[in-house]
Order: structure tokens, then sequence, then C-alpha cells
């Protein structure tokens, strides 16, 4: 069962003109669950040509549903499909082996959540965007994965309720041009993330606020990219992208 919290209030809505389906009658107990979650339209089967998404039930699982392309395979979140990295886990590192637990406030698809929670840490994921946080719920309540059990999704904005919560590490991956976390999916879902969510144009503020409130912060960057800002600590590089570590005091402790 997913740690869902949304006693925050609400949380920043999408770019694309989403709404959720009505499927209450398929599924009472989930449509409530998502009907809490989010503020999006309601839309009946007859209406959804006044969308460019809808999120409906598709085959017992939560799919984003692109109005304009039916014939487009919905998308959906699979937290079961195996971490695919070679070589050195850099972001491993970078979170450092004494931490046993970390902030994704920047939680998109999960991929990095997912890992993180097979690495043993309890994982506090963030996400503002509503469609993507209601598709990422669903797949922590599927997921067969047991580490999908030390995942607590926040359906939030991180600029908003970061300094409210607690971890060892807070961990943010903005979506620039290197696009966040999404190299590893499928074409279409990179796609559809970036028309939900846009670039994170705000990235620095949060990476600011959490220098300001947290003793370790890592920020993933493109390899080529200057710092999100000021004050890198030491970097974990690799081919393409690096892991900017910020420590707010203390001597490092041994990453390797």
């Amino acid at each position: 069962m997913s740690g869902l919290d949304v006693s925050n209030g609400s949380y920043t809505a999408q770019f694309a003109h989403v709404a959720l389906a009505d499927f209450e009658i398929q599924n009472p107990e989930r449509f409530s669950r998502y009907r809490q979650m989010c503020d999006l339209p309601l839309v009946r089967a007859s209406s959804t040509h006044d969308f460019d998404f809808i999120v409906d039930l598709v085959d017992d699982r939560l799919a984003l549903v692109d109005c304009r392309k039916p014939r487009i395979r919905p998308v959906i979140i699979d937290l079961d499909q195996p971490w695919r990295a070679t070589g050195v886990d850099l972001l491993r590192r970078a979170i450092g082996r004494q931490s046993s637990s970390v902030i994704d406030a920047t939680a998109g698809f999960g991929r990095d959540a997912i890992h993180l929670a097979r690495l043993g840490l309890e994982v506090t994921a963030i996400e503002r965007c509503q469609p993507i946080a209601l598709l990422l719920d669903d797949a922590i309540l599927c997921a067969r994965d047991e580490a999908a059990s030390r995942i607590r999704l926040l359906p939030d904005d991180s600029l908003r309720c970061l300094e409210h919560h607690h971890a060892d590490v807070v961990y943010v991956d903005p979506m620039f041009d290197a696009s966040r976390g999404l190299k590893s999916l499928p074409r279409k879902a990179m796609q559809v993330a970036r028309e939900l969510a846009g670039d994170d144009v705000d990235a620095r503020d949060l990476a600011a606020i959490a220098r300001r409130h947290f003793k370790r912060v890592v920020v993933k960057r493109p390899d080529k990219s200057p710092p999100l800002v000021d004050g890198v600590h030491h970097s974990h590089c690799g081919n393409t992208v690096r892991y900017d570590v910020y420590l707010l005091d203390g001597p490092v402790e041994n990453e390797t």
C-alpha cells in the first residue's frame, strides 16, 4: 500500500489540458482515492474531445490516454522494471553510504525513487504535476517489488512543502533539455512528461531551499552543464551525467 500523504493541500497543476475519467462504476474505491488526490476536471467518455489527455483506468491500471491520438498506447508507470544502469552506482555514492532516508524532490516517473528504495532507503517522493502524481501512486500500489512499500508519495510542490519534511538527503533532478530521469523511458512517455510538466524553471529556487534546510543535497546535472547553484562540495561524474553534492557542514563520509 502506498504511503500517500495529501495533508498539505493543493499542488501545482500541469501545462496540458488534462481530465480525470469517471470510472467510479468500474472501481469506486480507486476512483474515490484519485478524486481526492487531484482537482482535475471530471470527464465522461462522450466529452473527451475537449481535453489533450485523460487519466483513466485501463486494464486495471491508471493510465494517461492521449485524446488526440487514441490509437497510441496509453502511458502507465511500471516500477517493477529492473534498473538498467551499468558500472558504478553514482547516485548511491552521491546520496552517501550512511544515509538511510532521502527526499526525491522531483519524483517524476519514480525511476530514481524505486532504485533508491531497492537500495534500502526510505524514500519520500514529491511530485507536483497532478497527472504524473496519480500515475505514480497507482504504480506504487500495483508494484510487486516490495521496495515500493518504502516509497511515500507526496502529491505536492517541493518549493512549498520541502522545509516541512525531514530526511538525511534531498535529491533534485530538474527537467531541463536533458529530461529529468526520462532518458530510459519510452519515447512516448518522454514526450508526455515534457508536455505535462514542462521544464523546471524554478529548480534553482528549489535547490536553494533544500540547501537551507538539509545537510546534504544532491543535484543531477548533464555532464557538460554548469552547476545548478554555486557551492558544490564534490561531484560524482559519469559519461553523460554527474551528481553534484552540497554539504551544509562537516566532513565527507567514505563514499567508495
